[in-house]
């Protein structure tokens, strides 16, 4: 469930104001150790099972009705693509249809969280570090919100946020807004964002760091054609003031579909968002890379088109991580807790841009950028494909942008990428890519890259035709066991 720039964000921080008080208020009187939350079944329960059996049952039937339609689409809006993305103007639009669909097989899962709190609000993200640590799951908003809710008045955020949950996707209801005990928390599921526009940082609404998901571990997924939460805000019952683009609530809300069966979601989606380019948005950034057309630009706006994608079932980590993205813009020396986490879980972690206007302070003018670009971290060399060769001193020349970096933010140059500063974070970016080997310079792994294992690769560079993957086996052979309950102070 995506967090607007404004008041969607209430649902959300209420969550995580209540979790905050439940673990960092305690660690302010006694101890800094995060207390975990109960653990979960792995795996879904039976009730899961239904409900995604259930949503989906028609997904590959609603799939092949539609895709004469969108082949139709793609031709309708080849003038659009001709501007935006000429490289793929000249296929026809069954071509283009049988493109997309081929290269949707590679499209990342990935699910953002804040990776520290701000002081100013003692709130934090419904996921942040010491939760990382402690509880070795991903657990959902209900699972976070449990430990604190003692019944009461239900809040129109929590109402908004359940509501989604049963009237489309088809949950069960509970007595109140709230569930009443854990089990019944457990049964909602966790909230992904389909990344078919390739954004850097994923889903940089929802914070500076990105966990990207095996596709293969999340079997029970329901994909929908737009943010449900955003929906509920803005075409429910109860509508919320936004400063989002409003959307065209005729088309209904949102339908549901698999990361496999989707033409019927694209149909919706072209309609919902009111827009002729939503489709080609999506395919120019799916089907092009930066050396086709120079990397279709983004707004702010284009990346809250996302379609939604929940997981019903326990999303523990072990196993089931392919890799970490985090913020250069927000975090780049300043956090190196990131780098250490994943360091011990054995996650790949790369760099990505994240220049958001919506996260800049004060935020900045809605303008296009490229929001496609990553930066391999060397500490995650040691987990590497053999074949992938990089100099000596590749960790002393990150070190030193980091030292530099950190010493801008220590100064105050260099805080988030406001009007003020935000070509210094660029030169900064394009600095440490021009120091660091070629290889370590990535764009979202793609179909058409020929990688020997979508799972275990994480990015390709497409000026030396090198994929970036783990180990044979590396990725399956990751283990949380030893850390289960790490404090906060281990890190």
């Amino acid at each position: 469930m995506a967090v607007s720039v404004t008041i969607l964000l209430l649902f959300f921080s209420t969550a995580r104001a209540h979790w905050w008080w439940h673990q960092e208020g305690a660690a302010v009187s006694s101890s800094s150790e995060a207390e975990p939350l109960p653990r979960p079944p792995p795996g879904s329960s039976a009730l899961q099972v239904g409900v995604v059996a259930t949503a989906t049952k028609d997904a590959e039937a609603l799939h092949a009705a539609a895709r004469p339609k969108v082949e139709a689409l793609f031709e309708e809006i080849r003038p659009v693509l001709e501007r935006r993305c000429p490289s793929i103007s000249k296929w026809s639009g069954s071509e283009l249809a049988r493109l997309f669909e081929s290269e949707m097989a590679a499209v990342e899962l990935v699910s953002n969280f804040y990776a520290r709190r701000d002081p100013s609000t003692k709130i934090t993200d419904d996921l942040n570090m010491n939760v990382l640590q402690v509880d070795g799951y991903w657990p959902n908003q209900w699972q976070l919100l449990w430990p604190s809710y003692e019944g009461g008045a239900c809040d129109p955020g929590y109402e908004i946020g359940s509501r989604a949950e049963v009237s489309i996707y088809g949950f069960p209801a509970w007595e109140t807004c709230m569930p009443w005990s854990f089990d019944e928390a457990s049964q909602r599921p966790l909230y992904t964002a389909v990344n078919t526009q390739k954004i850097d940082v994923g889903n940089p609404y929802f914070g500076d760091v990105a966990i990207v998901w095996k596709r293969s571990s999340n079997k029970a997924t329901i994909v929908a054609s737009a943010d449900t939460g955003m929906y509920e805000f803005t075409c429910g019952d109860v509508k919320m003031p936004h400063t989002f683009p409003q959307p065209n609530c005729t088309a209904g809300a949102p339908v549901l579909g698999t990361a496999s069966a989707f033409f019927h979601l694209i149909l919706h989606s072209q309609a919902y968002y009111n827009s002729t380019t939503w489709l080609a948005n999506h395919a120019c950034r799916l089907l092009t890379s930066e050396n086709d057309d120079g990397g279709p630009l983004l707004n702010d706006d284009d990346s809250l088109t996302y379609w939604e994608a929940v997981v019903a079932e326990s999303a523990y980590f072990d196993g089931n991580v392919r890799f970490v993205v985090a913020s250069f813009a927000s975090l780049f020396g300043d956090f190196d807790r990131v780098r250490d986490v994943c360091r011990r879980k054995g996650w790949i972690l790369l760099w990505g841009y994240g220049d958001l206007a919506a996260s800049a302070d004060p935020p900045r003018d809605n303008d296009p950028r490229p929001l496609n670009q990553r930066l391999l971290d060397p500490l995650s060399a040691a987990l590497l494909d053999e074949k992938i060769l990089y100099p000596s001193d590749v960790d002393a020349v990150f070190d030193e942008h980091w030292r530099r970096a950190a010493l801008q933010r220590r100064q105050g140059h260099w805080q988030k990428a406001n009007d003020t500063n935000a070509t210094s974070w660029q030169d900064a970016y394009a600095d440490l890519a021009a120091d660091l080997p070629l290889n370590f310079q990535l764009e979202p792994l793609a179909v058409r890259d020929n990688c020997r294992d979508l799972e275990a690769c994480v990015g390709a560079n497409r000026d030396t035709g090198h994929c970036i993957c783990y180990h044979d086996g590396l990725i399956s052979a990751q283990s949380y066991s030893n850390d289960h309950h790490e404090t906060p102070e281990q890190s």
